[in-house]
């Protein structure tokens, strides 16, 4: 009996005595309309209530004390309607779009990620071109109803285009 006592007693300890770290969560919001007072995260640890995020500009961070070793589920929120849709499953929980974290043994900063997706945001250009750099050397001026040779720029696009995919891999 005293050692089932004792058993139970150092379980107890064990459990109230978890190791726990600080977890810091970042989003990008560059590629949304926001408000910088209604930037939010949802999370499973503290059954889902919106905790205000700190605005950094267009980015937002917000800390929280975890314990090791447990998995948990979060989104980012942009005002009370409007929760994150996450289709990657690369980042979330299975059979459903949160975000899905298992809480590491040290202090940690997650990675900066675009609101809605698993990764950076990317910023989407068209890069200025001239109609020189288009057309080549020689008369560049169009006529009425002439035609602009523009395959010279949709190869630039492409190649641009192509680029940003291949830093994504």
């Amino acid at each position: 009996m005293k050692n089932q006592l004792l058993l139970l007693f150092l379980i107890i300890s064990y459990l109230t005595n978890a190791q726990t770290v600080n977890v810091t969560f970042q989003v990008d919001m560059k590629n949304e309309s926001f408000s910088a007072d209604s930037v939010m995260m949802i999370a499973s640890w503290n059954e889902w209530t919106p905790m205000m995020m700190t605005a950094n500009g267009d980015k937002f961070s917000i800390s929280a004390t975890l314990t090791i070793g447990t998995e948990h589920q979060y989104k980012f929120i942009n005002g009370l309607n409007d929760w994150e849709t996450v289709t990657d499953a690369s980042c979330t929980a299975p059979g459903n779009d949160n975000r899905l974290l298992i809480v590491p043994e040290t202090d940690t900063t997650l990675p900066l990620v675009c609101y809605g997706e698993c990764n950076t945001c990317i910023s989407w250009y068209a890069p200025q071109v001239s109609i020189r750099a288009i057309q080549g050397e020689g008369d560049i001026t169009p006529y009425l109803d002439q035609d602009i040779k523009t395959e010279g720029l949709l190869r630039l696009l492409i190649k641009t285009v192509f680029t940003f995919r291949t830093l994504l891999i």
